[in-house]
C-alpha cells in the first residue's frame, strides 16, 4: 500500500514539472511571437527608409548576384521592376568589363568612395555613374556589398564644355583670368569681370590677394585647384602655371549647387552609416530577406536568439 502511494505521489509530482514545463514553453512561444512582430516591424521601417532615398541602392555578392534593390535604382538603369533588375548580373551593367574588375580590387580594402565608371542602361546605351560602396560580413558569416549609385552623365558632360571652352577665353562663360607671376591682371573675359564685379578687376593692376596665394601656390606644383567663396556662391579655381611665357591663366566654375548636393549626400551617407550602426546593436531581432524570402542580413541579437533557441 505505502509502494502504490509512493509511486502516485511521484506520478503527481512528475505531472506537476511537465505542466510547470509546459507553462515555461508557451511563456517562450509567445515572447518568440512578439520578438517576430517586432522583427517585422523594425524590417519595415529599414525598407521604407531604404526606399526614400533618391540614390541608388544595391546589396549584392562579390560573385556579382543581385540580392536587394531600392526603386531609385530602376530609373538610374532603366528597368521595370525589381525583379527584372535582380535577375540580372552585376557584372553586365559595366559599360567596360575592367570597371569591374577595378571595383572588385578596390573594394578588398573594405570601402569604394566616388568612383566614376561607365555603366549600360538596359537598352545597352552608356551613362557615367558615380558608385560609393561597404563591404560587410553578414550575422551568418557571409560577405556582402551595399552600395550606392548616382548617375553623373550631365556633371561629366559639364566638365569636358569647359574644357573644350576653356581653349577660346573670349567665348567662355565661365571666368577666366590671365595673370603674371607678380600678381598683376593680364586679361579677364568678359564673364570675370562681369561675374566677379566687387573685385573692380582690372588690368594692369595687382589682383585681389586671395587670388595672388593662388598664384603663388601653383608655383611650386604647375597646377592648383582651390574651392573659394564670393559672397554666397563658392567657386572652383583651377590656376595653371605657363612657365615659358612666365604667367598664370586661372579658370573659375560655380559649384555651389554642387557643394549643397555633395553636402546632402554626405549627410544621408552618415544617416545610413548610423542607421547600420543602429540596426547591429538594438536588441531587437532585425533581418532583412529578398524577394524570394531568403535572410540577407541579420543582426547580432538575431544571431544570438537564433542561437540561444
Amino acid at each position: 500500500m505505502k509502494n502504490n502511494n509512493k509511486t502516485k505521489e511521484q506520478l503527481l509530482d512528475k505531472i506537476s514539472k511537465l505542466e510547470d514545463k509546459i507553462a515555461e514553453l508557451e511563456k517562450s512561444i509567445s515572447k518568440c511571437k512578439r520578438t517576430e512582430e517586432a522583427l517585422h516591424e523594425s524590417e519595415k521601417r529599414i525598407r521604407n527608409l531604404i526606399e526614400s532615398i533618391p540614390i541608388g541602392i544595391t546589396i549584392s555578392t562579390p560573385e556579382g548576384s543581385i540580392l536587394e534593390v531600392n526603386t531609385a535604382i530602376l530609373k538610374i538603369f532603366g528597368y521595370d521592376s525589381k525583379e527584372e533588375l535582380g535577375n540580372t548580373h552585376t557584372e553586365a551593367h559595366y559599360y567596360n568589363p575592367k570597371d569591374r574588375e577595378r571595383f572588385l580590387k578596390l573594394i578588398k580594402k573594405g570601402l569604394v568612395k566616388d568612383l566614376e565608371v561607365q555603366f549600360k542602361h538596359k537598352d545597352g546605351s552608356m551613362f557615367w555613374g558615380s558608385i560609393n560602396s561597404t563591404m560587410v560580413t553578414t550575422g551568418a558569416g557571409d560577405t556582402e556589398f551595399i552600395s550606392s549609385f548616382e548617375d553623373i552623365t550631365e556633371r561629366k558632360r559639364a566638365r569636358e564644355e569647359i574644357k573644350s571652352l576653356s581653349k577660346f577665353p573670349s567665348e567662355n562663360p565661365n571666368p577666366v583670368l590671365q595673370i603674371d607671376l607678380n600678381g598683376v591682371l593680364l586679361y579677364a573675359n568678359k564673364a570675370a569681370l562681369s561675374v566677379f564685379s566687387n573685385w573692380k578687376l582690372q588690368v594692369g593692376q595687382t589682383i585681389p590677394e586671395v587670388l595672388q596665394e593662388l598664384t603663388q601656390w601653383v608655383k611650386g606644383t604647375f597646377v592648383r585647384t582651390s574651392d573659394i567663396p564670393y559672397g554666397e556662391r563658392i567657386f572652383s579655381f583651377s590656376a595653371a602655371l605657363l612657365v615659358g611665357p612666365g604667367y598664370v591663366n586661372i579658370y573659375a566654375e560655380d559649384i555651389t549647387e554642387r557643394k549643397l548636393a555633395e553636402k546632402e549626400l554626405l549627410e544621408k551617407n552618415k544617416n545610413l552609416e548610423l542607421l547600420g550602426q543602429t540596426v547591429s546593436t538594438m536588441n531587437e531581432c532585425v533581418s532583412i530577406t529578398d524577394k524570394e524570402h531568403k535572410i540577407i542580413f541579420v543582426n547580432h541579437a538575431f544571431v544570438d536568439r537564433k542561437s540561444v533557441v
